[in-house]
């Protein structure tokens, strides 16, 4: 067995799990594998490494993403927090503060942000998830760090938005 089977037997569902979160889909995420082990493994040398692969995996990632269409706040309207005139957020019928326990929060906010727009989910992602910093994450991106952190903000409301109303759900069927 040479060294990039043995590195995609190992890091497979690690690589798997990450194009799945930033592409949505399996066979999209497969895709991006495949080019990134095209494009990093093809020597076939021992060199290789899991990280390596990581950020061919993310750049792929990142290209495809910039070439879905860039969508704009609108689209976030319904999962940001309304506000009255004096300022105080208002709270819309099921969206009651909610309190997440460890375990099952780490999967609602997985499964939140996967439901957030592109371009919103990008940031979160490099930012929160991959612990970009946030110039870096901006000029992998192609926009500017000010864009960047009012997506990333953006993002972050929605997420929280998201797991408020899925975490009363799961309330009320329990």
């Amino acid at each position: 067995m040479d060294a990039l089977e043995t590195l995609i037997r190992r890091d497979g569902p690690a690589l798997l799990s990450i194009a799945r979160c930033w592409l949505g889909s399996s066979p999209a995420a497969l895709e991006a594998i495949a080019d990134a082990v095209a494009t990093v493994g093809c020597r076939r040398e021992p060199a290789v490494d899991g990280p390596a692969l990581r950020a061919a995996v993310l750049t792929i990632a990142i290209e495809r993403l910039a070439e879905v269409s860039q969508c704009d706040e609108e689209t976030l309207a319904d999962l940001l927090p309304a506000y009255d005139a004096s300022g105080a957020r208002v709270t819309r019928p099921g969206e009651e503060p909610f309190a997440v326990d460890a375990p099952a929060g780490a999967a609602l906010v997985r499964a939140a942000v996967h439901d957030v727009p592109a371009p919103f989910r990008q940031a979160i992602l490099l930012v929160d998830m991959e612990g970009w910093c946030c110039e870096k994450a901006a000029a992998a991106l192609g926009i500017t760090v000010p864009l960047l952190k009012r997506r990333l903000h953006l993002a972050r409301m929605a997420v929280t938005t998201l797991v408020q109303r899925r975490g009363q759900l799961a309330m009320a069927a329990a």
